[in-house]
């Protein structure tokens, strides 16, 4: 089925510490079909360890996802996760395992062209 897609951060670097931070802050996605993460790693030689929780209310119950794609991503590579439909909020969080260093983000929202009015 075709979607929509409505591109919303492109590319994005972000400087990442050892100590686990926000990648990315606390998202409404609350009427999506999909919401596309990619993480891309740029450092030449560090680990980035990450996870992403949804939340029903963007505060409270934050509950990891169960797809672990962001659980560890080697150095120059780059890691996709879809999250569903169900989930209201979306946050990532993480951390480089040895120095800090840089991610690169992309996110996108995709909607199901028939559901486009």
């Amino acid at each position: 089925m075709p979607y929509f897609v409505d591109p919303d951060r492109e590319f994005a670097a972000l400087a990442v510490g050892v100590v686990e931070q926000s990648v990315l802050a606390a998202t409404n996605i609350k009427g999506e079909d999909a919401f596309l993460i990619v993480l891309q790693n740029m450092s030449a030689v560090e680990t980035f360890t990450g996870a992403a929780s949804a939340s029903p209310d963007g505060v409270n119950q934050w509950a990891v996802e169960l797809n672990d794609e962001f659980a560890s991503i080697g150095p120059g590579v780059t890691r996709r996760m879809l999250i569903p439909a169900d989930r209201l909020w979306v946050r990532v969080t993480g951390n480089f395992v040895g120095a800090p260093d840089t991610l690169r983000m992309s996110t996108v929202r995709l909607r199901q062209a028939v559901r486009r009015g």
